[in-house]
């Protein structure tokens, strides 16, 4: 005991303290409980503020619509990842099916639109450039022929051929009389023979095609005459020019056709009796200046009357402003469709062009015609005029047509050309006038012009 009091006595400081920090210990935990308290107190609420202000906080999530014309599709939300993958996801799927549209409409507006000669475009080889351009002209002219028989389309029987075959025939016809003087009664016979018999020729020979159309129903299709070599820009315009009316035919010669046989219908029965004319408006490669638009003699759109039937040429719409994403907004003073393409009105994804076609119709059948042409590709009437004819005046022309009410249909049709595979084929100086830009070459960068 005695040894204890004297450690404390020697070491009465660190026993003093010892003593204090016991006696302090309960006060120590009570104020220590008290600080925590606080302390998560704050900290609780810390959190519930940063809590509500994430809450606060919205990402404004939005899917742009296949047409730019509707509204975009949108709502406001916390930012969390299964939303944003979703969203992703919507908007990869609508970017996938804008692609295949466009492809479709790609496919169906150059299906079966082939050069009418290999080699030419965009450029032909310099060793060839003069051959090619010297044997483009009856290229053109030949496509035109071709395409009557890929039509299955004949003109009516020649009229001299005819003649000949009626003075044969009234020779046999007095020569079965067996007399040298044919009395009246044998002249009328004769007479009404003769007139079965021509029936009966004009009859047949419309049995024989699927509708009528000549080369002179192709007009301004023509060697030129002048000796000079076409330019590139000429030789596309003549192309160009080509595809228009063959669709116009192709789709002609399938409103004629069944389908479901694939045969020709009988004359009586066809929508489409006789194509008359077929003119296109020609495009301003040349001679224009980009960006000197003009509507035609009557100031209106080419896709209205007096544009594509009153004008004789459109002016040079230059290039074509903005991109595929952006909305191409509809013009009625181009068209009662509200397109507009170049040459009136450039934009980026197609160009127009416009045919005046006469047709002598069957006015039962003109839907299936006009079906017709809207299923061949972009072609839209935009203009028509129906007028009555004579089925006796078709007859004397030469033209056995059938039963039906005979119309002569005289329409402004619309085409369309999607600049992507347009711009793949077109000379560079026609890109140029178009304001397509400068052709890329295979390494990315823009190329030189190919010249004319």
């Amino acid at each position: 005991m005695k040894n204890v009091l004297g450690w404390i006595k020697g070491h009465l400081i660190v026993v003093i303290a010892a003593l204090v920090a016991i006696a302090a210990l309960p006060a120590l935990l009570f104020v220590s409980a008290g600080m925590n308290a606080s302390l998560r107190e704050e900290v609780q609420e810390d959190v519930s503020g940063e809590q509500r202000s994430l809450q606060q906080i919205s990402v404004q999530y939005a899917v742009e619509p296949l047409d730019p014309s509707e509204p975009p599709q949108s709502f406001s939300a916390a930012p969390n990842a299964a939303t944003t993958e979703a969203m992703a996801a919507v908007i990869a799927a609508r970017n996938e099916a804008a692609d295949a549209v466009l492809a479709s409409a790609l496919e169906r507006n150059r299906s079966g639109k082939t050069p009418m000669l290999e080699g030419v475009f965009p450029a032909p080889d310099p060793a060839e450039s003069t051959a090619k351009r010297q044997a483009a002209a009856g290229a053109w002219v030949r496509a035109h022929e071709e395409l009557l028989r890929r039509a299955d389309a004949r003109g009516p029987v020649d009229a001299s051929d005819l003649a000949v075959a009626l003075e044969a025939r009234q020779a046999q016809e007095l020569e079965k009389l067996g007399r040298d003087e044919a009395t009246p009664e044998d002249l009328e016979r004769i007479r009404e023979s003769l007139v079965d018999f021509r029936l009966q020729r004009l009859r047949e020979r419309a049995d024989d095609a699927t509708l009528f159309a000549t080369m002179e129903t192709f007009v301004g299709v023509s060697r030129p005459e002048s000796a000079g070599l076409p330019t590139l820009a000429q030789i596309w315009d003549w192309q160009h020019r080509y595809w228009v009316p063959e669709d116009i035919v192709l789709a002609a010669a399938r409103a004629n056709t069944n389908n479901e046989s694939g045969l020709p219908l009988s004359p009586s029965d066809r929508p489409v009796k006789r194509l008359v004319s077929i003119e296109t408006v020609p495009w301003p490669l040349e001679a224009e200046t980009a960006g000197e638009a003009e509507a035609g003699r009557d100031g209106r759109g080419p896709g209205g009357r007096g544009g594509a039937r009153g004008a004789d040429r459109v002016g040079g719409g230059g290039g074509s402003a903005g991109s595929l994403a952006q909305e191409i907004r509809p013009d009625l003073e181009a068209s009662i469709t509200g397109r507009a393409g170049w040459p009136y009105r450039a934009n980026p994804l197609y160009d127009a062009r416009y045919a005046t076609v006469t047709a002598i119709v069957d006015g039962t059948g003109l839907e299936r015609f006009l079906a017709a042409l809207e299923a061949q590709n972009f072609m839209t009437v935009v203009d028509l005029d129906l007028n009555a004819i004579d089925p006796f005046d078709a007859l004397a022309e030469g033209y056995a047509y059938g039963g039906g009410s005979l119309l002569r249909a005289e329409m402004v049709i619309e085409t369309l050309w999607l600049r992507e595979w347009i711009g793949e084929l077109a000379p560079d100086e026609v890109r140029a006038a178009m304001g397509l830009g400068p052709r890329e070459t295979e390494s990315g960068e823009a190329g030189e012009g190919s010249g004319s």
